[in-house]
C-alpha cells in the first residue's frame, strides 16, 4: 500500500467514532513524546485556548491538512500534531488542574492546567506523515473502528 494511503487509512480509523470529540494541537516534534507521557500542558483552563477541533475537511484530506500546516508561516517550530480524543460527555472536564511538577514549555511559569495523557491518541510527524500511538490512551479498545 502507498505510504500516504496507509497514513490516511490509519488517521481516519483513529478519528472515526461519532461519540467522541477529536481535537489537535500543533507543536514542535521534539515535545511530542513528552506530551504522550505527561499530557498537554496548558496556560489556561479553556480547552480551545490551545486546541482546535478536527473537522470533516481535515478527516477527508489529512495529507492536504498537513501540507497546509507545514506551509503556514508561523514563528514557532511546528512539525508535530498532537491528536486528542475525548468522549463527548467528558469534554467539559477534559482540562484538569496540573498538580505535577512537570517542566513547562516556558521557564517563566509552571503550566497550571493539563489535558491528561489518557486523552492523547498520539501524534503525527508531519515530515514523515507517520502516526505514533500513545500507549496511555484510554479509548483505543472501545473506539478503534474499521473505516
Amino acid at each position: 500500500m502507498d505510504k500516504d494511503l496507509e497514513f490516511i487509512y490509519e488517521f481516519k480509523n483513529k478519528v472515526a467514532d461519532e461519540g467522541m470529540t477529536y481535537l489537535y494541537h500543533v507543536t514542535d516534534i521534539r515535545k511530542c513524546d513528552s506530551i504522550l507521557e505527561n499530557g498537554l500542558l496548558m496556560k489556561e483552563d479553556k480547552i480551545y485556548s490551545t486546541t482546535i477541533p478536527i473537522n470533516n475537511e481535515i478527516i477527508s484530506d489529512p495529507i492536504g491538512f498537513i501540507e497546509e500546516e507545514l506551509n503556514n508561516n508561523s514563528v514557532r517550530i511546528k512539525n508535530g500534531i498532537i491528536i486528542i480524543g475525548c468522549p463527548k460527555e467528558e469534554l467539559e472536564n477534559l482540562v484538569e488542574d496540573n498538580y505535577n511538577e512537570i517542566e513547562s514549555w516556558n521557564e517563566d511559569f509552571k503550566a497550571n492546567y493539563v489535558i491528561p495523557s489518557e486523552y492523547i491518541i498520539g501524534y503525527i510527524n508531519m515530515n514523515s506523515k507517520e502516526f505514533v500511538d500513545n500507549e496511555n490512551y484510554a479509548y483505543f479498545d472501545d473506539y478503534y473502528k474499521e473505516y
